[in-house]
């Protein structure tokens, strides 16, 4: 349960990122490619991994696997669509040498092949029930020599073991005229060993850095624009041949976020015996995924502490800047479709205050590449304010969810909100470039992110369509590293938060009193630091209602080395708000203090 904060000297933070799973591209079945092959690929023999997700809009057709000097079965005409083209290892005809390593890939089935002079034969074929429909993520994983197909995590099947002399990953993504790619594909990598089971389980539906062990060729994907796509890895940027960027850079379907937690079915056939939790990236809202049902083999749980691409008909998204995803791998459907709950716990969401608790929900959409309006649906979830959890039972398929509510205030426009430093202020400046019913905007500043303080209140406009500047000043910063953001009201009392600006600010001679947690709870500590008493005065401190009534009072503190005063907080004092006073000397200083 969340209470109301009225806080008048303490203050709070958010970070705003950008999207989630970001773009993928589109080939065209007819010439699209993108050219990332370079000779650090060809150096890497026998022993390497490829993989990628892709979303395949039309068929291949079938070939028998062969490994012969002569083998010839992908070229034009073989009705093969190379998501990875098998670069030409040369050599002469007839005899054993070097091939480059590809993958056809249908809506149908996976085909393994490799390329040498006179030589193009399909190593492994895969056509079973694991290729779903939509994003499906692969794994060609050669160990000496010998290709195996991962999909979707698990071992499907190994294929021929080469008899080249040596066998090298590709970097040509699309296809050639031998065949031609249709569908959309996305996070390419190639690594210079053989991954696990457990190791493409494990990242398969997260986001890498680039500097990962092993890790030779990584194209996100994400670049959205251009004709070029940016190895993350430093090595080899993509060049886009024969696309058109305005059209082929889409929003990617795939299953993507910053972390991943996963479970499979040890045992074929038999239902899930575990739930599966994720707690977001940054530490704070967590989803449960429990009460499986059917035979699913795997289940992926992502997380995202990015703001979604889009965010039209979720309610009272605001600022939010963390979401889930669900992958579902279905595996046999004897046991019917397969069925899962979702208890999505928000106790540490710094979103959720006693205003928005009441109206909490969570929306759903399939995936990233929904990006019309409504994309979002709200679920009209089970709502518990004890406990801090929504719960949602019997979903099924691909979802990702959002934590929603109904109090979100009609937007402004905001172009941009900053904080500067000056000698001993702080300057707040932000910029709107429309306002709709806008009432007025609260500055609120916080020591750690978690706990605010509004510091300033300032009208808004109104309704306006043109630039507006705003400029505030905070004349008694906090001093070393604080936090500021903006928050905007509308005439209906509805308000969203916008985004946090961190200030270092350095200050001599401070006076007074500052005081953490604020608000605070019972059992906590209640901290006091003091500025600009002497460390041999005695001071007291007097705890009053609004009223005047005390309610604690001490005198005779001694000042610590550290200048800080410590009082439990317990029952004997009421929830509510308070005035806390110190006073030495000549001196006297107060502040107001939130029980919650």
């Amino acid at each position: 349960m969340k209470t109301i904060l009225i806080i008048v000297t303490l203050f709070f933070s958010l970070n705003i990122y950008s999207q989630g799973a970001g773009y993928a591209l589109n080939f065209d079945g007819i010439n699209d490619n993108v050219q990332g092959h370079a000779a650090d690929l060809t150096a890497i023999t026998n022993n390497f991994t490829i993989e990628f997700w892709f979303n395949a809009s039309a068929t291949i057709a079938l070939r028998a696997e062969q490994n012969g000097v002569n083998h010839i079965s992908g070229t034009t005409g073989n009705g093969q669509r190379y998501a990875v083209y098998p670069q030409h290892g040369g050599g002469g005809n007839g005899s054993w040498g070097n091939a480059g390593a590809g993958v056809s890939i249908g809506s149908n089935a996976i085909q393994v092949y490799e390329h040498k002079a006179s030589y193009m034969p399909c190593l492994l074929s895969y056509s079973g029930s694991l290729i779903q429909a939509g994003w499906n993520h692969v794994a060609i994983v050669y160990i000496n020599k010998r290709p195996r197909l991962y999909l979707n995590g698990i071992n499907v099947k190994d294929g021929l073991t080469s008899n080249q002399n040596n066998v090298f990953p590709s970097g040509l993504l699309g296809g050639s005229p031998y065949g031609w790619y249709s569908g959309d594909l996305d996070e390419f990598r190639v690594w210079s060993t053989s991954r696990t089971q457990g190791e493409i389980r494990t990242n398969m539906c997260r986001k890498l850095i680039g500097n990962e062990t092993g890790l030779v060729r990584y194209y996100r994907l994400d670049d959205g624009t251009g004709g070029t796509t940016i190895d993350a890895t430093g090595n080899v940027n993509g060049s886009l041949i024969s696309m058109t960027p305005a059209t082929d850079w889409i929003a990617s379907g795939a299953a993507l976020g910053n972390t991943s937690s996963n479970s499979y079915n040890t045992t074929t056939g038999l239902p899930f015996a575990t739930s599966i939790n994720l707690i977001n990236p940054g530490g704070q809202d967590e989803l449960t995924i429990s009460n499986i049902t059917g035979t699913p083999s795997g289940i992926h749980v992502y997380g995202e502490n990015n703001t979604p691409n889009v965010t039209c008909g979720a309610l009272g998204v605001g600022a939010n800047d963390r979401y889930f995803g669900v992958f579902i791998i279905d595996g046999s459907t004897t046991a019917g479709i397969p069925t899962y709950n979702i208890t999505y716990n928000y106790a540490n969401n710094p979103y959720v205050h006693a205003i928005n608790e009441p109206n909490l929900d969570f929306a759903n959409r399939a995936t990233n590449a929904v990006i019309t309006c409504n994309a979002w649906n709200n679920l009209s979830a089970t709502l518990n304010m004890v406990t801090d959890v929504l719960v949602k039972n019997n979903l099924s398929g691909r979802n990702e969810f959002i934590l929603t509510s109904e109090t979100t205030p009609l937007p402004i426009d905001l172009v941009y909100f900053n904080a500067l430093t000056t000698e001993n202020t702080v300057q707040l400046v932000w910029v709107t470039a429309s306002e709709i019913n806008n009432d007025y905007f609260t500055i609120e500043r916080s020591v750690d992110t978690q706990h605010w303080e509004d510091i300033i209140t300032i009208n808004g406009a109104g309704n306006s369509n043109q630039i507006i500047e705003y400029t505030e000043i905070d004349l008694n910063p906090l001093n070393g590293i604080s936090y500021y953001r903006l928050k905007q009201t509308d005439f209906d009392g509805k308000y969203k938060y916008f985004n946090t600006v961190p200030i270092n600010f350095e200050k001599n001679n401070l006076t007074g009193f500052n005081i953490y947690p604020n608000p605070i709870s019972y059992g906590e500590i209640l901290n006091i630091v003091v500025y600009d008493f002497k460390p041999s005065s005695e001071i007291i401190v007097i705890i009053t209602d609004l009223l005047g009534k005390e309610f604690y009072s001490k005198s005779n503190i001694q000042i610590k080395n550290n200048k800080l005063i410590t009082i439990p907080i317990n029952l004997s004092i009421p929830k509510g708000i308070y005035f806390i006073v110190t006073t030495s000397e000549n001196k006297i200083h107060s502040k107001k203090l939130i029980i919650k």
